[in-house]
């Protein structure tokens, strides 16, 4: 099988009715004129949704539309670190990209220093880990160290 990696989705792209793709210059907001359907494909986006607690037939539990939903892109920059957490074994592919999608600027930082051997990021509890003035739950313990 040969497959042309150029027509993976990725992105924001419009088709007309019949399932044709029409060229978009990614920049304007607006729809082109004959299109019938917008795609949205970020094969790595993470979602996030915080549901209101409701009774829901007898047991406490979420129902519905969530009350807000974050979503987290990953971009090509950040493919190196999650594949090297991945193959390392410390993580599955889930793991990595929760992690990485969720840590701050920070973790992500360590993170990739760590698992691109030294070629992005910076050290744990170098300069640069102290200057920055970011913390999540996987950091705000050590922020003080």
């Amino acid at each position: 099988m040969n497959i042309d990696k150029t027509k993976l989705p990725n992105g924001i792209w419009y088709e007309d009715e019949d399932g044709n793709y029409i060229p978009h210059d990614g920049v304007t907001v607006d729809a082109p004129p004959n299109a019938h359907t917008a795609h949205v494909c970020f094969p790595l986006e993470i979602t996030e949704r915080i549901y209101l607690i409701e009774d829901v037939y007898g047991h406490r539990g979420y129902k519905g539309e969530p009350m807000v939903s974050f979503n987290t892109h990953i971009g090509g920059g950040s493919v190196p670190t999650i594949l090297g957490m991945v193959n390392s074994g410390d993580y599955t592919l889930a793991e990595a990209l929760a992690l990485y999608s969720s840590c701050c600027e920070r973790c992500a930082n360590v993170l990739a220093y760590k698992y691109t051997n030294g070629e992005d990021g910076y050290k744990e509890y170098s300069d640069e880990w102290h200057r920055c003035n970011t913390s999540c739950r996987y950091c705000e313990a050590e922020r003080s160290e």
